[in-house]
């Protein structure tokens, strides 16, 4: 799923982030609740996002589409998805290893 990962590169870009970084005072003085969330959360999605690389997220949402197909297709025949949901956790485990865990910063 090239969108996925263009979708990706294209949010991730530093452009972005330069934006993001021009919106803060913004934020601050912002009339607004609503908007001033939506400029928080955006910079923390950001800053998430930026942790991943785009051919892991390529590689993510294609193995999701790919595992939603079989899924709706096998029913209740768990061995025919279990090979799927072993290597979604396995790319979930990837997925975590971009958020190392320390003491001091919690994962958001």
């Amino acid at each position: 799923m090239a969108t996925g990962r263009l979708a990706h590169e294209k949010f991730t870009d530093s452009a972005v982030g330069a934006l993001l970084d021009e919106l803060r005072p913004y934020e601050e003085s912002c009339p607004t609740i609503q908007t001033s969330s939506l400029i928080r959360v955006t910079r923390r999605e950001y800053a998430r996002s930026t942790r991943i690389p785009a051919a892991f997220v390529a590689q993510l949402n294609e193995h999701q589409a790919e595992a939603y197909k079989w899924t709706a297709a096998a029913g209740n025949d768990f061995k025919r998805v279990q090979p799927y949901l072993e290597k979604t956790l396995e790319l979930s485990r990837q997925l975590a290893n971009y958020f190392p865990a320390t003491s001091t910063s919690p994962i958001r």
